[in-house]
């Protein structure tokens, strides 16, 4: 409903400023002591003003997400590899720690970047203090901490925690992702989204 009323909003704008556009050149070819070098002036000068209420409208449709300031998530770059067959699922995820200064987070979404023939089920946050690190876990082995596992999304964290999600293979043809990528909100209200240093592949085997 927002991004709706927002691109009315903008569709507006712009046709406002064609209208705009539209009359200054009509007021302009209308006076009859302008010489031509006069009207093209202004034409040109209405131009300008149109091509400015299109930047304007063109720019306020620009992402609002921003790369991460407020956060590190995962370590070192790296790979991982889990054989799981078509339909199946794993757990994959990493740790995230608060930049120093700040002191809460919201997490508004977790996903996986350039994912193709893997899906998020559903993402979770658990604490660091729980257990070791959950980086990748099969289902049918649970860790410990499992257990105490939370909804990611709306969850305020604090502390470093981490954070994880059932990824599932869609298909036949193996799962892939880039990176695990956890969009939150800071204390100002910025949204802003940090990508993992960790790629997933779901195959038929990793040998």
């Amino acid at each position: 409903m927002v991004g709706e009323s927002f691109a009315l909003a903008v569709t507006r704008f712009v046709s406002n400023a064609f209208r705009l556009h539209g009359r200054a050149s009509r007021a302009w070819v209308a006076r009859r002591d302008a010489g031509p070098e006069c009207i093209s002036l202004a034409r040109q000068a209405s131009f300008v003003v149109l091509l400015a209420g299109v930047g304007v409208a063109l720019a306020s449709c620009a992402p609002s997400e921003q790369p991460a300031d407020a956060t590190v998530l995962g370590g070192d770059p790296g790979s991982v590899c889990v054989a799981v067959a078509p339909g199946g699922s794993i757990v994959f995820g990493d740790v995230l720690s608060l930049a120093d200064g700040v002191s809460a987070i919201e997490i508004e979404s977790v996903s996986l970047v350039k994912a193709d023939g893997v899906q998020v089920v559903e993402a979770f946050v658990m604490p660091v203090g729980s257990g070791n690190p959950i980086m990748t876990m099969s289902l049918d082995d649970p860790s410990q901490g499992w257990a105490g596992r939370q909804i990611a999304t709306g969850f305020h964290v604090t502390e470093p925690a981490n954070v994880v999600v059932e990824a599932r293979r869609s298909g036949a043809s193996n799962g892939e992702a880039q990176a695990l990528r956890v969009t939150y909100r800071t204390e100002d209200g910025v949204t802003r989204y940090d990508d993992g240093s960790t790629s997933l592949t779901l195959a038929d085997s990793c040998l």
